[in-house]
């Protein structure tokens, strides 16, 4: 029998200081209800649906692999000796107050604030390094690397008494200053070492082939001059 299927927006799941964060639905199926950790960045990206390029969304997200996510704790499982009236009260206290999803809505907004999180409308804007650097997913290694900075900076925010309060873009700027004072003291060229960050940033953010990604993740000295003809030539048509 004949059907149509009509396109409804997303649901927003939060907005935080003018960026929209999406729900995503299994099979983008609205009915069937969202995701609890898959969200997007763009109403246009789903589950299946997606107008990126490159056959790769930038948008859709797993909360759970945010560095900025912690898993909220939860009340003892009702199995076994701990199915009790306690702790089915608890439960209904956990899903009231709705932990599991502040919890979620904590770590996108730390993310957004971190700049982990690119909506499309700052695309065009100017990124950390080079303009012409496209921001993308963190996975892999690259997170990996995003959860070493963040344990750094909040090392830092230990040392020097800041708070979340203060947010991570005064602590990250305060770190910046502070590590030009340290390569001054150890007569080193501030400059030279950021113009090298950008480029190991710009190669692990690329498009690369296998080999020149297991190059890079492997943090090879060098690495940013060992590429292949083919990723060589991506590279300087980026």
């Amino acid at each position: 029998m004949p059907y149509t299927t009509e396109w409804v927006d997303p649901e927003v799941f939060l907005e935080h200081k003018g960026v929209k964060v999406y729900c995503t639905y299994k099979d983008d199926d609205m009915m069937q209800g969202p995701y609890s950790y898959l969200f997007s960045l763009n109403d246009l990206c789903g589950d299946e649906s997606c107008g990126c390029d490159g056959g790769m969304c930038m948008y859709v997200f797993d909360v759970q692999e945010l560095p900025t996510w912690r898993e909220p704790s939860h009340p003892p499982y009702l199995t076994g000796m701990d199915d009790t009236p306690e702790n089915k009260v608890a439960w209904d206290k956990y899903h009231a107050e709705c932990v599991k999803e502040n919890a979620a809505k904590r770590a996108i907004k730390e993310a957004l604030d971190l700049g982990l999180l690119v909506p499309p409308a700052a695309e065009a804007k100017s990124q950390p390094f080079s303009q012409s650097v496209r921001p993308t997913p963190l996975v892999g290694m690259n997170l990996k690397r995003a959860q070493w900075a963040r344990q750094a900076v909040v090392a830092f925010m230990a040392a020097t008494g800041l708070s979340e309060a203060d947010g991570f873009d005064t602590a990250i700027s305060d770190l910046l200053v502070d590590l030009t004072h340290l390569t001054f003291e150890l007569n080193l060229d501030f400059q030279e070492l950021m113009a090298r960050a950008e480029r190991h940033y710009t190669a692990e953010t690329a498009s690369l082939c296998s080999a020149c990604r297991r190059a890079h993740d492997a943090e090879a000295d060098g690495a940013e001059d060992a590429l292949c003809i083919e990723c060589d030539r991506e590279q300087e048509g980026a």
